[in-house]
């Protein structure tokens, strides 16, 4: 069959599917744009993912915005971040719990931000509730040398789970909601084990 040469099977069934449904100049372009699916770079695949992630409800990434969206503005954004990463920051893909073992320390500082409990089905990866133990028993072990913050959506799970350690229970406006409830909140909590009070807030870029 046509399309052998696309080691993925999604994009052989893509390819067939197309052969199917469409015919002469429209299988040419369909082929096409597979095959640049398959050889994008990573630079393009990243210019392609914050497109679809800006321009998608709720940065959702399986549906249209409901307005114009001006991707031009957002250079500022991507400058500031570049200046804020380059040189100083390094970007690892691991396992929570890999991480904090590995660069725990007296003077280290863990800020996590997991997927809320109970909306895992939001993310694009698994994190049933064992992970969110897990993720407890590895942050309070009694080992642990670091500072941590965890923020979390307030539920009575987290809060029994972590109940021995520093609270701080907030709303914040529901910045989706707004656009059907005037005044829409979601309620956070920000849990850690040191006292927060004690501590600044500072920016992401500070």
């Amino acid at each position: 069959m046509e399309g052998q040469e696309f080691a993925r099977q999604d994009m052989r069934e893509e390819l067939a599917l197309a052969h199917k449904h469409f015919e002469g100049p429209d299988i040419k372009q369909i082929k096409a744009i597979l095959t640049d699916r398959c050889t994008l770079g990573d630079v393009s695949r990243a210019v392609a993912f914050f497109k679809v992630n800006r321009m998608s409800y709720g940065s959702g990434m399986d549906s249209f915005n409901c307005r114009p969206i001006n991707l031009r503005k957002a250079y500022t954004l991507i400058w500031d971040a570049y200046r804020r990463l380059a040189g100083t920051v390094i970007l690892e893909n691991n396992d929570f719990q890999d991480l904090i073992e590995h660069y725990d320390r007296e003077d280290s500082f863990f800020y996590l931000d997991p997927p809320y409990y109970m909306a895992e089905k939001l993310y694009a990866v698994a994190f049933p509730r064992a992970d969110h133990q897990r993720l407890f028993d590895v942050l309070t072990h009694k080992d642990r040398k670091g500072k941590w913050l965890l923020s979390y959506n307030d539920s009575p799970f987290i809060r029994e789970l972590y109940a021995d350690y520093h609270q701080h229970r907030f709303t914040r406006l529901n910045n989706l909601g707004q656009r059907y409830e005037g005044g829409s909140e979601y309620n956070e909590i920000l849990i850690a084990n040191y006292d927060m009070n004690q501590n600044r807030q500072m920016s992401l870029f500070q």
